[in-house]
């Protein structure tokens, strides 16, 4: 299996892969180079597609290891181009409702996660450590949920989007596309597409930077 990226999500990726006993035959894609130097020590390290198509022909699997929802879906696109098959990783106490759920590849599931029922992940997410998903709630592709975030019944969230740390999104509320919420976040109002929304209640600012 590959890792697509070796910075720091990629790190925790790699402790997933150690505690579901994944580290036989391991190695990360680095193709910005930036990986920390005990990496390369450790494990093989790639940084071009010709190798990952060498790789892909004995072993086509490969996860996310970034946490940037743009970075994520090229990583994405570069793995199957390369003949490359997108998994999910999960960590082993991540809890998923026993109903009519509908999670897509690709996923990236962390330490501590809680998905109700009747909730649907699509394509490449990201949900981090503690994260809650309650029922009805729909995730978009490559979308970014960041620890200890809470999605409460029917929240749908677009593509692309960031939640940050400990962010609410209250009951039904509809969230479009590439917005960021910052941590901390409680959102009792729909956003459009493209903003960022940050405070208790969140209220939508212009050109900020929030991580």
């Amino acid at each position: 299996m590959i890792i697509m990226g070796a910075g720091g999500h990629a790190l925790e990726i790699l402790e997933l892969a150690a505690q579901n006993g994944q580290l036989e035959g391991l190695c990360f894609f680095d193709n910005t180079r930036k990986a920390p130097s005990w990496v390369y020590d450790r494990f093989p390290v790639f940084y071009q597609e010709e190798q990952l198509r060498a790789h892909f022909a004995q072993d086509p699997n490969f996860v996310l290891g970034v946490g940037s929802p743009k970075v994520r879906r090229i990583l994405a696109q570069i793995g199957r181009a390369a003949g490359g098959q997108l998994q999910s990783i999960q960590a082993q106490d991540v809890y998923i409702g026993q109903f009519d759920n509908q999670l897509a590849q690709g996923l990236n599931l962390m330490q501590g996660v809680w998905i109700s029922n009747s909730v649907r992940i699509e394509e490449g997410a990201l949900i981090n450590a503690g994260a809650q998903l309650h029922h009805e709630v729909n995730l978009g592709a490559y979308t970014e949920i960041s620890p200890k975030a809470l999605l409460l019944g029917a929240v749908q969230i677009g593509q692309n989007c960031r939640i940050g740390a400990h962010a609410t999104i209250l009951p039904g509320i509809k969230i479009a596309d590439e917005v960021v919420v910052g941590a901390g976040a409680l959102v009792h109002k729909n956003l459009p597409k493209g903003v960022t929304a940050v405070g208790v209640p969140a209220k939508i600012i212009k050109g900020a930077t929030v991580f």
